[in-house]
C-alpha cells in the first residue's frame, strides 16, 4: 500500500517552520554580555535563560567578542534540570582566562553539587604542573573523566567538544583537532538528566573547592556535533562571533508555486553560509516503509546540479541518504529515491527526514511537494505517476496496449508517460499527454498502476 510521507500542506510560515526545523539546532547560546543589577543570564535562543548566584554586573568583564563572565570561585550559573538531554551534541566556549588551577575546576557540567565527578561535563585542571582539560560522562554509577589535553592551556583558547552518536568524543582547540591522551569513548551525556546543568559549579563539592574561577565567553550548546563549516564559523579565524549558526536556511509556506493541494514548502539556502546546514522533519508517529521500493517527491530549485541531499532516519539508527540532482532550474521535477535495497528493518520506523545543503556556491531557492513511498505494482492516487506497464487501469475505463500504441505512435509500453490525475481522455478525439506525443487513446482515471 502506498504511504504518504509529507504532503507539505502547511498553511502558514509558522506551521512550515515548526515541521521543518534546523537539524543542527542551537539549543542554548549564552553570549555572556549581561551586565545588570539582576541575576538573569540571557539565552540568545530565547528558550533557557540561566540564573546566576549574583547580579550579572558582578560577573561582567571584557570578553573575547563583547562582554564576558569572570567567575571568582564562588559564583556560578544554574541552567536548569533535565537540560541538554542529547545522545549526540556539542559544547563550545572561549576560555578568556583560565584562572587559578589547583587540582581541577569545573567549567561546564551537569550533576549533583557534592559529586566530585559530574555525570557530564568539562574540567580544567593541573597535574604535576601541567594544565589539562578533561571530559566526563561515561554513564554508570561512577561517571569517570577522560583526560584529553596534556599540554599548556592558554588564555584566549577556544574549545569545541563534539559528542558523536556512537559515544565517542572529538575535541577542537582553536579549531584544531586535539589528540587525546586516551580513547574518548563510552560517553553517555543523556545520563542523569534530572541533575542541574550549570556553568562554573557542577561537581564543585559542598565546599565549592572545585568551582571555576576564570573567565568564559560565548558558551553554546548544540544537539548535533558541529561540522567543519560550523566550527570555522564560530571560531572565525580566531576572532570569534556571536552570530547564530541557524540563520541561513529559511522555511516558508508557499501557496502559488506548487504541484498538488494548496501549498508547497519553500526553502531558501543562502550563499556560502548555508553549507552543511540541515532541516529536520520529525515524523511522529513513525512511518513504516517496509516492502516499499521507492520514495517519490516533487522538487523545484533555482540552481541546477546536486546541491542538497535528503536522509530518511529509522528509529533503529539507520539513515538512508540520497543526493537530489536538479536538471532544469525553476522547473518542477519528479525525483525517485530507490530504497529497494534497504532492509525492511532499516525502514520500518522512519522517525525523521533530514535535508542537508551540500553546495552553497550560490543562493538556492528550493520547493518541495508531495512526498510518498510506494512498492512496484501497486495502485497510487497521485498527482503524477510514471509507469512501464502495458495496461493502466483507470476508474472510468482502460488504456490497453493497442490504444497506448495509438497514443504514442509506436510501441506497446507506456514508458515514462505522465498520467494526469482526474484527466479523462476521450476514446476518439482525446489526447494522451506523454513522451510520444498525442493521439486517440483510452480513459485515464484517478489511479494508475505503478511498475
Amino acid at each position: 500500500m502506498a504511504v504518504t510521507i509529507d504532503k507539505f500542506e502547511y498553511a502558514t510560515d509558522a506551521a512550515a517552520q515548526a515541521a521543518w526545523v534546523a537539524g543542527r539546532k542551537e539549543l542554548y547560546h549564552y553570549k555572556c554580555n549581561d551586565n545588570a543589577a539582576n541575576k538573569t543570564v540571557l539565552d540568545a535562543t530565547g528558550t533557557n535563560n540561566g540564573a546566576s548566584t549574583t547580579n550579572t554586573s558582578n560577573l561582567h568583564t571584557d570578553g573575547k567578542i563583547d562582554g564576558a563572565f569572570n567567575f571568582d570561585g564562588t559564583a556560578f550559573i544554574n541552567l536548569g534540570t533535565s537540560k541538554f538531554n542529547v545522545t549526540s551534541g556539542a559544547i563550545a566556549f572561549w576560555l578568556v582566562d583560565k584562572g587559578t588551577i589547583n587540582t581541577s575546576r569545573w567549567i561546564i557540567g551537569r550533576g549533583p553539587n557534592m559529586d566530585v565527578w559530574a555525570d557530564m561535563g568539562v574540567v580544567i585542571g593541573s597535574f604535576s604542573g601541567t594544565y589539562y582539560l578533561a571530559i566526563s560522562g561515561v554513564g554508570g554509577t561512577t561517571p569517570a573523566k577522560k583526560i584529553m589535553l596534556a599540554s599548556a592551556i592558554n588564555n584566549g583558547d577556544h574549545f569545541i567538544f563534539n559528542l558523536n552518536a556512537d559515544g565517542t568524543a572529538t575535541v577542537y582547540r582553536n579549531n584544531v583537532l586535539v589528540t587525546p591522551t586516551e580513547t574518548l569513548s563510552g560517553f553517555d551525556w543523556d545520563n542523569d538528566i534530572t541533575n542541574q546543568l550549570s556553568i562554573a559549579n557542577c561537581g564543585a563539592r559542598a565546599d565549592g573547592l572545585f568551582r571555576f574561577d576564570g573567565t568564559l565567553d560565548d558558551v553554546r550548546f548544540y544537539d548535533t556535533p558541529l561540522t567543519e563549516f560550523s566550527r570555522n564559523f564560530i571560531y572565525n579565524n580566531g576572532n570569534g562571533t556571536e552570530a547564530a549558526l541557524d540563520s541561513w536556511i529559511t522555511v516558508n509556506s508557499e501557496a502559488t508555486i506548487k504541484t498538488e493541494g494548496s501549498y508547497s514548502v519553500k526553502i531558501t539556502a543562502s550563499q556560502t553560509t548555508s553549507l552543511a546546514g540541515c532541516l529536520k522533519r520529525t515524523v511522529s508517529p513513525t512511518i513504516n516503509l517496509a516492502d516499499q521500493t521507492s520514495i517519490k517527491l516533487w522538487v523545484r530549485a533555482s540552481r541546477t546540479g546536486t546541491n542538497f541531499k535528503l536522509g530518511f532516519h529509522d528509529s533503529g539508527g539507520t539513515t538512508t541518504e540520497s543526493d537530489i540532482a536538479i536538471t532544469s532550474a525553476d522547473t518542477w521535477e519528479e525525483k525517485t529515491i530507490d530504497i529497494s535495497a534497504v532492509a525492511n528493518a532499516n525502514k520500518d520506523a522512519i522517525d525523521s527526514i533530514v535535508m542537508t545543503i551540500t553546495n552553497a556556491d550560490a543562493e538556492n531557492t528550493i520547493y518541495l511537494d508531495w512526498m510518498m513511498g510506494y512498492a512496484a505494482g501497486e495502485i497510487l492516487d497521485a498527482k503524477y505517476v510514471y509507469s512501464s506497464q502495458t495496461q493502466v487501469d483507470g476508474t472510468v475505463g482502460t488504456l490497453n496496449a493497442s490504444t497506448i500504441a495509438d497514443a504514442k505512435g509506436s510501441g506497446s509500453n507506456l514508458s515514462a508517460g505522465i498520467l494526469k490525475k482526474d484527466e479523462v481522455v476521450d476514446d476518439v478525439t482525446g489526447t494522451y499527454e506523454g513522451t510520444g506525443g498525442s493521439g486517440g487513446g483510452g480513459l485515464v482515471g484517478k489511479s494508475a498502476l505503478i511498475g
